[in-house]
């Protein structure tokens, strides 16, 4: 999927380097993708509304050349997951975020992404070439 298509909608907020540090994260895995933000203002640990607006817009992009990625962390750490359907791919926390989706795909599978080779090491989001960033 080299020319994919990576949709993004998280609870981040745009005031902090986190939305920018993932684009880059994702740009030097794959350069040839396209990113667009669906919306990096969801509130806050709001699962719920990250499945509403994920149901909302998920078919409009191109089948089988989308990969969806939705972090609405909610409270607590969730493992990721990736979840296969007919048509799509979504990555994001396992919180009821795919629920809606679940209802309206046919799932072909649901993947815990537990392999560490493929995640940042766990100090990378909270500094930058030795500068602390808030929490």
């Amino acid at each position: 999927m080299r020319n994919s298509i990576i949709t993004l909608l998280t609870d981040f907020g745009i005031k902090d380097p986190y939305v920018a540090s993932m684009k880059g994260v994702i740009l030097n895995i794959n350069p040839q993708c396209t990113l667009i933000d669906i919306t990096h203002h969801v509130n806050p640990h709001d699962f719920q509304e990250g499945a509403f607006l994920l149901a909302k817009t998920y078919s409009y992009f191109l089948k089988g050349q989308s990969i969806l990625l939705w972090w609405i962390q909610g409270r607590g750490a969730r493992k990721p997951i990736l979840l296969v359907t007919q048509n799509y791919l979504f990555v994001g926390p396992d919180n009821g975020l795919f629920t809606l989706v679940a209802k309206r795909e046919r799932v072909k599978e649901v993947i815990d992404l537990t392999n560490k080779k493929y995640f940042l090491p766990r100090s990378a989001p909270r500094s930058m070439d030795g500068i602390s960033l808030p929490r």
